[in-house]
């Protein structure tokens, strides 16, 4: 792979699962500031986080109906393909894996491809950065951006009258939720995951001026979140809205979220609002994103099989979210918001 100066127009292709995507916006900051137009060709799961940057020439979506197979039909590249020829880039730059829809189009597009698979060894913040180091270019991590316009928050404004939420008053964030890699239909099996029942737990301990925001849209998280609604112990509000920008908004307004280690991370992570993030089979090291004022809560025993990056070893019995406790998240949030 090699850089060429004379580039003015480039096609970038970030990764296509959320947490991912976001964490590969402050590339396009930095290839605007070497005045660099950028078109982002991204997955419908991923178009949320680039609509409306400021850094964006134009964002297309390149249509899959589900994220791993080989779905797009012929008719369909050649469509996209036709549409991107029109923009005339100079340069594809692909970070996501390789697949065959990809392949396709960047064989017809007739320019160069700097195609690299990010190094998923490297912490999630450093591998855009890694990649573009490859190309002698001078990076560094930043911060996410994800940036929501008025129809955003107009969404955000209309969810909050409906539900009773006042956006003016105190309100911390909670996604229960998280995805499953190979299994996504089945999020409540995440090794990820923290039980319900603790969420209650906690709630019944939070100030009492403290609105509550459950997060979530997949079919299973909207599940576990009617779960904690209807037994919380504390009034909560579902924002089940599938916009990304809308949610970063409400984030945004918040004093707090507390996440596990999903998309919803990443996402909060481009606001300024403080983060308590749980941590079980994974590193926060790794996975966590590239920001101040996060605080990581995972187990306080010494278990020698962390981290497994979910290829467990004790059998599915989720120990080291287990062992987290609902005074270890408290006593985060108490040395978080005063």
């Amino acid at each position: 792979m090699k850089w060429c100066n004379s580039w003015k127009r480039a096609i970038l292709v970030p990764m296509d699962r959320i947490g991912d995507a976001v964490s590969d916006t402050p590339a396009i900051s930095y290839l605007k500031s070497l005045g660099i137009e950028i078109i982002v060709l991204a997955t419908p799961y991923t178009t949320h986080i680039f609509e409306n940057n400021p850094h964006v020439y134009r964002c297309i979506t390149f249509s899959r109906k589900s994220r791993d197979g080989i779905l797009s039909s012929a008719l369909t590249n050649r469509l996209l393909i036709k549409d991107l020829k029109k923009l005339n880039p100079d340069v594809v730059i692909s970070m996501m894996r390789q697949i065959r829809e990809l392949k396709s189009i960047f064989s017809n597009l007739s320019v160069p491809v700097l195609a690299k698979p990010q190094d998923n060894n490297l912490p999630i913040y450093m591998r855009w950065v890694e990649f573009f180091r490859a190309l002698n270019l001078n990076v560094q991590p930043a911060q996410n951006e994800i940036y929501p316009n008025d129809q955003d928050k107009e969404s955000a404004v209309s969810w909050a009258r409906k539900t009773g939420i006042d956006l003016d008053r105190p309100s911390i964030v909670v996604h229960p939720g998280c995805a499953v890699y190979k299994n996504e239909k089945d999020i409540t099996n995440s090794l990820r995951s923290w039980d319900l029942d603790n969420y209650l737990e906690l709630f019944s301990h939070l100030p009492n001026d403290i609105q509550i925001i459950l997060t979530g849209v997949h079919p299973a998280e909207k599940k576990a979140n009617s779960y904690i609604q209807k037994r919380s112990p504390r009034t909560t509000a579902i924002f089940d809205i599938p916009n990304i920008r809308a949610m970063a908004w409400v984030i945004a307004r918040s004093k707090l979220v507390i996440t596990l280690d999903t998309g919803t991370l990443h996402i909060a992570a481009a606001t300024d609002t403080p983060i308590i993030g749980l941590f079980g089979p994974s590193d926060p090291g790794k996975y966590g994103p590239w920001r101040k004022n996060i605080t990581y809560v995972r187990t306080g025993q010494h278990l020698s099989c962390w981290p497994c990056d979910q290829n467990a070893t004790c059998g599915g019995n989720n120990i080291c979210m287990a062992s987290i406790t609902p005074e270890d998240v408290l006593d985060a949030v108490r040395g978080t918001i005063q």
